[in-house]
Parts: C-alpha cells; structure tokens; sequence
C-alpha cells in the first residue's frame, strides 16, 4: 500500500493526444474497472482510491496511466499460463491498450446512459451484510522495536444451532498496521469469549476456518443447486481471531470484524471443507548475501483428496513459488507458479476446476528466498542471515489448502460458476419490474458481460445455445437473492472455446425465463 502511494505521488501528468477512435468511460472503460478493478478500488475497499465513477477515474487517471502501463496493476501474482483460478485479476492486450488510449485520449466520459450498473459495495465490505457479524473490542498494538505483535482475540456467536458457512469475509479494522488475521472456530471450551492472549500465533487444536491477508478478499465456497460445499459452525464454537501488527504500528488502535454468510438450515448435502497448512517448513535460515532455495513435502496420502484452493505464504525476502503433486504414477499435478512473489498481493485462490490428487500422491513446495541488496524489499540495508520465525522480519514457509475428501467426478466441477461474487447487491426498490437481461460488449472478442436483475429469490441458471439451437454451455449461478447481478463469459463451451458467430443467452430465474443475443469475433 505505502509503495502505491509513493508511486502515485511521483506521476504527475500524461500528455492528452488527438484520435478519432478515443475509447470513453461509459463504455469502454467501466466494464473493465467494474471486472477487474473496483473490487478493492472502492470506498472502504482495501487500495487506497476509489474507481466506481467516472470523476472518480478522471481525477487518478494518470496514475492509472503509469500502473497499467508498467504492469503493475491488476495485480494477479500466480502464472496463469501454469494453472488457471477462479476470478483472476488479469486483463487483455486489448483492454489494457483500451485503458492506455483512453488516458492518452484525454479520458472521455461519453454518454453516461450507456455504461453499466456501477457496481455497490456496503460499507465496504464486498459481499455485503452477512448472516452474523461479530467484532473484536479496540486493540492497541503492542510491537517493539524488536517485536511484532501476536495476539489471540476470543469472540462469542451467539448461536444456538449450528451453522454451515458459505462464505467469510475479514473486514480490518485499522488496514494500515494489520498484518494478517486468521480466524479459528475452537470447540474445547477452553477459551472465554473477551479473553485476549498474547504471544499467540494460533490456538492449537482449533479449525482455520478463513483469513485476511494484504490484497486477499472474502473466502466464497463452491455453491449452487446440486453442489454445495462448506464448513460447520457448531454452536457451542469460540471465534479466535490470531492478529499480528508489525513493528510501527505500537500504540495504534484496530477493531477487525468478521462478517459470516450461512446456507439456509433448509440446505442438504452440504459437504464439509477442511482448511490447514498442508505444506511447511520451519528449519531453514537464509545466509546474508545469498539466493537460497527452501523446500517442502506432503505425503503420501492416505486417500484421494479433491482440492479447492491455494495459498502459499513467505515474507519480505520471497522471490517465487513453485506448488505441485506428484501422483504414485508420476504423473504432475501443477497447482500453483508465482515468479515474482509481492509480498503485499497473496491469499486464497480458487482453482477453475477441482484439482484432485490420487490416494499415495506427495505433494511439494519449492520456494525461492532472495536475501541481497538486489532485493528492493530486504528489510535489512545490510543484508543480515534471517530464519524461519513468525515475525515480518523473519521468514516463513507456508501454503494453506482448501481441501475435502474426494468424490468421482469432482475433477470435472468448474468452479467460476458456483463462486460467485455479487457485483452488485441491490435492496428491491429501484429494481425493474420485469426480468431482464443485458449483454456487453457486443460484439465481444474475448469476454462477454451478462447482467440480469431479478425482485424475487429463485434459483438462476444459464445456457449458451449456438444459432442452430444446440446447447454448447450451461451452468447453474445457485440461488440468487432480489438484486442486479453480473457473470461474464469468456467464449467457452462444449468442448473448448466457440468460434466467432452468433449466440443465443437463455438466463432462467425459477419460473422466468429471458433471452438476448451475443455475437463473437
């Protein structure tokens, strides 16, 4: 965050030029913010601007100038020419030079009537109000010149039945000095909620049920009409929240909360995710002026596991990632390749299909440590041996899985569909009166923008058919609460990606159903 706005201090100015083809706001610019950007450029959100309207974009555009530029934003830190994610933060050559031609053109509004629903964030947070919302008493930091702060906050819930989590979103009270937060759910009764205790990385035994790190987002499990996954909240659980602040931050107050959406008690077959440091090594020390590699090993499993996510953790001296499977026949299962690890950008991501990994397979973490001046982020001028430890100065080896046990065909299950992050959260006024559908930009080359807005809850489902009326995709969107919402499609179907031509969108509402028409290139 700190680099950002130093970077932002130094753009000054991008000089305007003269076209005919200027890209505008309304209808150029905003379905590529709305996709890619808003999510934590938003009032509250955790970068430090918002990007929802058009002012908002014109008074930073030179800096969005530079960023995008230089690559440097979106940031989207995992390889995806190595493995493919749920919601990545990724955009085309041609959005980029969209994005570029518009600053450079003098960064036209256009008509305002054509651009898209912007999309609405509540009080920051991305998933709106939740099912519970529980929230620690201010906290002071107590970190030293030498020491970080970890510090255990016991939290109560309330409940008196047990729930099943769909979704955990982490909202920090004081971004500016929290480090991580990793929330447990504990059932041993030995914890009262109130209690603070310090020097607490973790409790032992508890359940890692979500987290916060810099430039992750809220946990949404996998859920839709036939599959829905989660994990259990037993009503007799204590919530722990493991914070750590930083050296600095002594004296400065937070009050992070954690906001949880639940499956109705109605829901069936919901099946139970585990979460754990599946990968970790705790011995191993980085000489001073050195490039060192570090490694890790799981296995071999005593079962098929079906895997959901990744999160691989290191601090300031990371330079890359490499996270794989091994099957017993050898065969690799690529899971995650980060070449250029930013300390300030990691967290969960969601595979684009389940990765399953065969009973007796080992799974393995190669990191790579740079520990010279080369390395801007060293924390030491001089470059000093740093060992694993849980402070930011130290170093750590971690990754984190979302993992359930395995059933037949759960390799086949995509998981874009049934991770669905509302982009627009709407109450029932101000909604039109009848269902609707909207595609953008249509034409389209590479991703299509569907938006539809329903006033009634019912379950909502899509089909893609080609202009001969053959179905070539179709995906349930699980059930939707009143509100405007918006998926996108990037061209692909049965088997692999459509060819140029027309397409008929069916979206279908419970008994509703709507039909527009899309055309590739």
């Amino acid at each position: 965050m700190k680099r950002i706005l130093v970077v932002l201090s130094l753009v000054l100015t991008v000089p305007a030029t003269a076209s005919a083809q200027v890209p505008n706001f309304s209808e150029d610019i905003a379905p590529i913010f709305y996709e890619n950007c808003t999510y934590c450029h938003h009032t509250g959100g955790i970068a430090p601007m918002p990007l929802i309207t058009y002012q908002d974009a014109l008074g930073y555009s030179p800096f969005i100038h530079f960023m995008v530029s230089n690559d440097l934003m979106p940031p989207w830190p995992p390889d995806t020419t190595y493995q493919r994610y749920v919601h990545e933060r990724i955009i085309s050559v041609d959005e980029k030079n969209k994005i570029l031609d518009w600053v450079n053109g003098g960064a036209p509004q256009g008509d305002s009537t054509l651009a898209p629903a912007p999309p609405v964030y509540t009080g920051g947070l991305a998933l709106g109000p939740g099912d519970l919302q529980i929230q620690m008493a201010p906290y002071a930091s107590q970190a030293t010149q030498f020491a970080d702060d970890y510090v255990c906050v016991v939290l109560g819930t309330g409940l008196t039945t047990n729930k099943k989590i769909r979704a955990i979103e982490v909202v920090p009270g004081n971004r500016e000095i929290l480090h991580h937060c990793l929330v447990y759910a504990d059932t041993s009764g030995n914890y009262t909620p109130g209690q603070v205790i310090n020097n607490c990385g973790g409790p032992p035994g508890a359940a890692l049920i979500g987290g916060y790190v810099p430039g992750s987002g809220p946990i949404i499990f996998p859920n839709g009409v036939n599959i829905k996954m989660g994990m259990t909240l037993y009503q007799n659980a204590s919530i722990i929240l493991a914070m750590h602040y930083p050296e600095g931050s002594t004296g400065k107050a937070d009050s992070t909360s954690v906001n949880f959406h639940f499956y109705p008690d109605t829901a069936q077959n919901v099946r139970e995710v585990f979460s754990a440091p599946v990968l970790s090594n705790w011995s191993f020390c980085i000489d001073a002026d050195s490039v060192q590699t570090v490694t890790s090993q799981f296995g071999p499993t005593f079962t098929s596991f079906s895997l959901l996510s990744i999160f691989p953790h290191m601090h300031l001296l990371g330079k890359s990632w490499l996270v794989y499977g091994l099957t017993p026949q050898l065969d690799t299962v690529n899971l995650c390749r980060i070449n250029n690890w930013d300390f300030e950008w990691q967290g969960f991501y969601f595979f684009d299909y389940i990765k399953k990994l065969p009973i007796l397979s080992n799974l393995h973490g190669i990191a790579v440590y740079d520990n010279t001046t080369s390395n801007p982020h060293n924390p030491n001028p001089v470059p000093q041996q740093i060992c694993a430890g849980l402070n930011t100065t130290d170093e750590m080896h971690l990754v984190y899985f979302h993992f359930l046990p395995y059933q037949n065909g759960d390799e086949l299950i995509r998981l874009d569909s049934l991770i669905v992050l509302p982009v627009s959260v709407q109450q029932l006024t101000g909604l039109p009166d009848d269902f609707s559908v909207s595609a953008w930009p249509n034409p389209s080359k590479d991703i299509t923008h569907l938006e539809f807005a329903i006033r009634e809850a019912a379950p909502v489902s899509l089909a893609i058919f080609d202009s001969g009326g053959k179905v070539v995709y179709r995906t349930s969107l699980g059930k939707r609460q009143p509100g405007t919402y918006r998926v996108s499609w990037d061209g692909r179907g049965y088997p692999g990606t459509l060819p140029g031509g027309l397409y008929f969108v069916q979206v279908t509402a419970g008994e509703k159903q709507e039909v527009t028409r899309v055309v590739r290139y």
